[in-house]
């Protein structure tokens, strides 16, 4: 993984990073695939890719499910943390930006985590 910046880490997940003992629900590894079956397809048609927000309490699985949906789906990966961001004050919107045209640079398309976000996006 290399650094984003100051900002986190990105990879190229394919083949790098799986489930490996972890047990999904069904449900939630038909979900996953399903995700990363209309990411192929948004990909594959040049269209803009959708947002998606996981929430949940800590040690969850959030980055892990977004992990898997890059690699499923063939993009690459990237994180970043909220605490990162709002460390840089007034810059945060400068670096945001950076992170953003950074992630447009990606042939192969991107999954762009924000661990924590409310940690800038929240009062």
């Amino acid at each position: 993984m290399k650094r984003i910046g100051n900002l986190g880490t990105s990879a190229s997940v394919e083949n790098k990073y799986k489930f490996g003992n972890i047990v999904l629900h069904l449900s939630l590894q038909r979900r996953i695939e399903h995700i990363a079956l209309a990411t192929v397809n948004t990909n594959s048609r040049q269209a803009p890719f959708l947002n998606m927000l996981f929430y949940g309490t800590p040690g969850t699985g959030k980055s892990l499910v977004a992990k898997e949906i890059a690699r499923k789906s063939g993009l690459d990966y990237a994180m970043t943390t909220g605490g990162d961001v709002a460390a840089l004050g007034a810059q945060a919107i400068t670096k945001i930006h950076e992170i953003f045209d950074w992630s447009k640079k990606s042939k192969r398309g991107l999954v762009l985590f924000i661990d924590d976000a409310d940690t800038f996006l929240c009062k």
